[in-house]
């Protein structure tokens, strides 16, 4: 009918931790962008090593977002090859158990397929979309947990991390682009007052705090208007 129905618990075991490790690079890679190194230095300068090892990522944007692109690559190489083995098995065994019999070639491709959508449905909900979302919501809480771990894959993998880093800065920089190395950039006057605005009407500021905020906003601007006059 297809192939042996036997199935290595190890492969099982590698192909479930190896769409989790996806997930793992993935919920890293959201995670340093959308974390604020504000929330993260707080609680280094209280002392706390894994806020301390997450700053110094947070430093290096570049080049450990190289980490977790090469971590999700790698990761997502070794599903394909391990994991569609496997998945074909459970389809085969699924398929004897309900006792539903289709020889020849329309078996082994009929297998393939459904092997196909299950390890594609794993590798998106698990090792894609539940980690992005995660992270996006609990940036501070994802950055500290991937921090020793992503770092360990950093030094590991470093050589070949700067290389492929030192490679991407060299094309952005063919179209005038250069690297970033924070994890957030300046906002304009503009964008700090709408803050404030939607700050207030999310009820994070009462009315006298954001008062009290806007004229430091407008005497500022006044006084540079004064000074350029």
């Amino acid at each position: 009918m297809g192939p042996d129905l036997d199935i290595s618990g190890f492969h099982a075991f590698l192909t479930v931790f190896l769409v989790l490790l996806n997930g793992f690079f993935v919920a890293a890679e959201f995670a340093i962008v959308k974390v604020r190194s504000s929330q993260i230095e707080i609680q280094a300068k209280s002392g706390s090593r894994v806020a301390k090892v997450t700053k110094t990522i947070l430093h290096h944007m570049d080049a450990y977002l190289a980490a977790t692109q090469l971590g999700v690559t790698l990761a997502s190489l070794g599903l394909g090859w391990v994991g569609e083995e496997v998945m074909t098995t459970i389809v085969f065994n699924i398929f004897h158990f309900l006792h539903i019999t289709i020889s020849g070639s329309f078996a082994v491709n009929t297998g393939h397929v459904f092997a196909f959508l299950l390890i594609t449905i794993m590798h998106i909900v698990f090792g894609e979309l539940a980690p992005k979302t995660f992270a996006i919501q609990q940036p501070v809480k994802t950055s500290l947990f991937i921090a020793f771990p992503l770092r360990i894959f950093y030094v590991v993998c470093q050589p070949f991390i700067w290389a492929l880093n030192g490679f991407a800065n060299a094309i952005l920089k063919l179209f005038g682009i250069e690297s970033s190395h924070s994890s957030e950039a300046h906002h304009s006057s503009e964008e700090l007052q709408y803050l404030l605005d939607q700050g207030k009407e999310s009820g994070v500021l009462d009315s006298n705090e954001h008062e009290l905020i806007k004229n430091v906003f407008d005497f500022n601007e006044r006084v540079a208007k004064n000074i350029m006059v």
